[in-house]
C-alpha cells in the first residue's frame, strides 16, 4: 500500500469542481453548436462532443464517490 493515496481516489475540492463544471459546459456549447450537422465532419464532432461529455460525467460521479477505476470496474 502506498504511503501517500493517489490523487484520483481522493475526494473533489471545490476548485476541481468549478474546473469539472467548467468543462461540461465547453462540451455541452459544443453539442448545441453540432446539434444540426451538415456534413459528415460535424456528424463526427458531435460525437466527439457527447462521448467526451459521457466519459467526463463518469469520472466526475467516480471521483465523487471516492473509487478507483479498478473499484468502478468490479461487478456488484
Amino acid at each position: 500500500m502506498p504511503q501517500f493515496p493517489r490523487q484520483s481516489s481522493r475526494p473533489l475540492s471545490p476548485v476541481s469542481i468549478r474546473a469539472s463544471a467548467r468543462r461540461a459546459r465547453a462540451l455541452l456549447d459544443q453539442i448545441d453548436h453540432y446539434a444540426d450537422p451538415q456534413d459528415a465532419r460535424e456528424r463526427q464532432r458531435l460525437t466527439r462532443a457527447i462521448n467526451g461529455l459521457a466519459h467526463a460525467a463518469r469520472d466526475l460521479s467516480r471521483r465523487h464517490r471516492g473509487q478507483s477505476v479498478a473499484e468502478s470496474l468490479e461487478p456488484e
